[in-house]
């Protein structure tokens, strides 16, 4: 299919209740006249080797370009926005995709969030997180309670660690530390390094990739011995 004026944002996942693997593809309209609501959303299965329409009804949330994944239980999690709305506040959610029954849902994001632009989204265990970056400084947020917006928490700060800018945070890790891409100057805010941040001793560790910061994505995984079927 060629999507001409249109754009995409695509989620991975897996579902054990039927042992498959499955894509699911947003497409906007990007044209002058767009509404930027989904125009379609598809399911790629891997069992089956096909893609297939889903009906989604009048959904008015879309995901934010750019926009990383968080993978929770077989449900897919993007920072989103509405595109209609008007007035003061910029309308910021987060919006889901169970793989399971492939249905759309929408997670209000703290109060105080809901006008920033500047927004991440990121497993932290197995709560939702939200990294808000601001000037100098990323403030990073839990939902303890999943649905439940009042449960929101503000875990911790990281500041800017010297000279060194925090472009996009990526991954919480399980010893505490995290990967987040070290923007390499005021100029070139698209490139950076991929690093490794410990909080309690404020230490960056190369990790030796660099690239443009859209491009880094992390993606958590089990070990298996079953066997794929294509």
């Amino acid at each position: 299919m060629s999507y001409g004026s249109y754009t995409h944002s695509i989620g991975f996942g897996f579902v054990p209740t039927t042992n498959d693997y499955k894509v699911v593809r947003f497409v906007y309209d990007e044209s002058p006249r767009g509404n930027k609501a989904p125009t379609e959303v598809e399911v790629y299965e891997l069992t089956t080797a096909s893609w297939r329409n889903v009906n989604v009804g009048d959904f008015p949330y879309v995901v934010r370009r750019h926009s990383p994944q968080a993978l929770l239980k077989s449900v897919v999690h993007w920072i989103g926005h509405n595109p209609t709305k008007v007035g003061g506040s910029f309308g910021s959610v987060i919006i889901s995709f169970d793989l399971t029954n492939e249905e759309l849902g929408v997670l209000m994001v703290p109060t105080s969030l809901q006008d920033k632009r500047c927004l991440q989204i990121a497993r932290f265990g197995e709560s939702v997180s939200l990294v808000h970056r601001a000037y100098n400084s990323s403030v990073i947020w839990v939902m303890n309670e999943y649905g439940v917006r009042n449960s929101w928490t503000k875990l911790f700060t990281i500041d800017d660690p010297g000279r060194d800018k925090i472009g996009k945070v990526l991954h919480f890790r399980e010893n505490g530390d995290i990967l987040f891409v070290r923007q390499l100057d005021d100029f070139m805010f698209d490139q950076g390094d991929l690093v490794s941040y410990d909080p309690k001793s404020k230490q960056i560790k190369d990790l030796g990739l660099h690239g443009h910061t859209n491009l880094f994505y992390v993606v958590t995984y089990m070990e298996s011995l079953i066997l794929l079927k294509a």
